[in-house]
């Protein structure tokens, strides 16, 4: 299990045991649209990047997610190290 996705676990609030949270489980699983809207959040927060709504749109697992946030964070260490 990469980094992002235990820290995604964590703050999902680990409702969804961790052996049944990976890259394949579904956003839908996670919870309900206030609870995804709320994890986002988090995930803003927590990794300070902002995950603009066209890319949210295309996230349908957890692995969508972590994709996501992996890349808006090499971009973001680039910009900061460039």
């Amino acid at each position: 299990m990469s980094d992002t996705l235990i820290q995604l676990h964590v703050l999902s609030g680990g409702h969804i045991p961790a052996e049944r949270f990976t890259a394949e489980t579904k956003l839908l699983e996670v919870g309900d649209s206030l609870d995804l809207y709320e994890l986002v959040m988090q995930v803003e927060d927590t990794f300070g990047v902002t995950v603009p709504d066209a890319e949210l749109a295309t996230c349908t697992t957890v692995g969508d997610l972590v994709r996501v946030i992996d890349r808006l964070r090499a971009v973001r260490a680039a910009l900061v190290e460039g």
